[in-house]
């Protein structure tokens, strides 16, 4: 894996509406390439279709990985990692948590 830097403390934000900001606060991070993290099941709910609405609208290159699960093994880690190398990614966005 490449060496990365990332912010002392994780960005988070909630308000209504921020998931319009999602690609313009990844462009200020300098992220061109980026991967999506959410569940099949948040997909379902509507809530993270605007966010990536919101990414590709402010051009950059999209990547999703669907398939996180409660008490995620390893394997999903793996999976996420191959797609962020396989990619080049330079920018991870995780939806949900809980």
């Amino acid at each position: 894996m490449r060496p990365f830097k990332s912010t002392p403390k994780p960005l988070f934000t909630y308000e209504l509406g921020c998931s319009k900001e999602a690609g313009d606060v990844l462009k200020g991070l300098g992220a061109t390439r980026v991967l999506a993290v959410y569940d099949k099941n948040l997909y379902s709910t509507g809530i993270v279709e605007p966010i990536l609405n919101a990414i590709k609208d402010s051009g950059l290159a999209l990547f999703t990985y669907d398939e996180v699960t409660p008490n995620a093994p390893d394997t999903g880690i793996e999976a996420c990692k191959k797609i962020a190398e396989d990619n080049k990614v330079n920018g991870i966005i995780g939806i949900g948590g809980g």
